[in-house]
């Protein structure tokens, strides 16, 4: 069974035949591609790299209270909803105003369409965890520089808005529990004087003591003293109305004390609280007035400010000849293979042998100079020998009847 190959000579052969049009062909498609590259309109582009840092999303003060995030993928997708945020219609409306990207209307619906197109010159993608680069395209070097300056300026303040915001949150539930906390206390420690006579007398003694000392230097119409005996009367009612109550009801004084043990009892975690809770509102202060600073921020660091682009990302030059060669190549095989189909060659006998439907009997053999086939020993000397070979592949003369 013959097998369809194609010998290394025919193939350079037929290189040789289609030389010229393949060339050509390249060539001119290559060219036509690097033109192109010349004609198009080009298109400039400025980076940013942004680092936000997994201590943006933590807070050690509330850690105990509210659970941290830990996870990756968590965290990357808070970072990117973070600067999307930052994006909003307002922005891009400015942006589009302040480099003369908008034509028409506010409220036409064509405003909607330059607006999704001006959203998509801006870019944003992870190098890494935490780092971000961030780029906008124009048609110029020196607007597509100041774009990306203000989109970066844009995130930044966004993130530290929502950090401010988030920590004032915070800073607010804990004011109103210190609050409550508070007004919890003073009503346990009122119930306690209250129903302590003891309590009741240290706290008589101690105004009598005050009122002594300020009858030495003024009157009894001074409003300090004035004061301090209607504070005087206030407790000895209190007092009086303590001691009266029945002495003799046991369930009374049981009632009683085991009111002031539960007082006693809970003030002291309520009080431990309540201080914990005072100190952390103080660190939240302090932590609010240090990143309330614009210039300071701890948690985002600028890796790679955005710089004036020296040449055109697009059209790419190289990108588009090699482009122009590749399509070149094989636009150039295709019309070589179609040149030869043309052409009516045959690579291989059998193939003309199928189509003319016609038997292979075999090769003539090329002859040389001396009439003899080619290839032949060279110690033929004889004629004799000589005249041996051509009478077997020379044909004999007509004989004339």
């Amino acid at each position: 069974m013959r097998e369809d190959t194609i010998d290394l000579n025919q193939l350079v052969a037929i290189i040789r035949r289609n030389m010229l049009l393949f060339s050509a062909t390249v060539f001119l498609v290559a060219a036509c591609t690097t033109a192109l590259a010349f004609l198009l309109p080009k298109k400039y582009k400025s980076q940013a790299r942004l680092n936000i840092q997994s201590s943006y999303f933590k807070n050690p003060l509330v850690s105990d209270i509210v659970a941290e995030i830990s996870d990756p993928g968590e965290l990357q997708a808070q970072r990117e909803a973070l600067l999307r945020m930052a994006l909003t219609d307002d922005f891009i409306d400015q942006l589009g105003r302040r480099y003369d990207y908008y034509s028409s209307s506010e409220s036409s619906r064509i405003r909607l369409k330059e607006r999704a197109e001006l959203l998509k010159r801006i870019k944003f993608y992870p190098d890494s965890q935490s780092t971000y680069t961030i780029g906008v395209s124009a048609d110029k070097p020196d607007k597509a520089y100041s774009m990306t300056d203000s989109v970066l300026s844009r995130m930044i303040t966004t993130l530290e808005a929502e950090r401010i915001k988030i920590l004032k949150k915070t800073r607010d539930a804990i004011k109103e529990h210190v609050k409550s906390l508070g007004l919890a206390l003073k009503g346990l420690s009122k119930n306690a004087a209250e129903n302590d006579p003891e309590l009741l007398r240290t706290e008589l003694n101690k105004v009598h003591a005050n009122l002594d000392r300020l009858l030495v230097r003024y009157t009894r119409k001074h409003p300090e003293v004035i004061k301090l005996m209607a504070r005087e009367k206030s407790i000895k009612n209190l007092l009086d109305k303590v001691t009266n109550k029945n002495k003799g009801a046991e369930k009374s004084e049981l009632d009683a004390a085991l009111f002031l043990s539960l007082s006693k009892d809970s003030k002291e975690p309520v009080q431990q609280v309540y201080g914990d809770l005072l100190q952390k509102l103080s660190f939240l202060n302090i932590i609010l007035d240090i990143e309330s600073d614009a210039s300071n921020t701890p948690h985002l660091a600028v890796v790679q400010k955005p710089s004036v682009p020296i040449k055109p990302y697009f059209p790419s030059k190289r990108l588009f000849a090699a482009f122009g060669l590749g399509i070149g190549v094989v636009l150039a095989l295709i019309l070589v293979i179609l040149a030869e189909l043309r052409r009516g060659a045959f690579l291989e006998p059998e193939e003309l042998e199928d189509v003319l439907e016609i038997p292979y009997l075999g090769e003539l053999p090329q002859l040389n100079t001396n009439g003899l086939p080619a290839g032949l020993p060279g110690n033929l000397e004889s004629g004799r020998q000589i005249g041996a070979v051509k009478r077997l592949f020379l044909p004999r003369p007509a004989v004339n009847s």
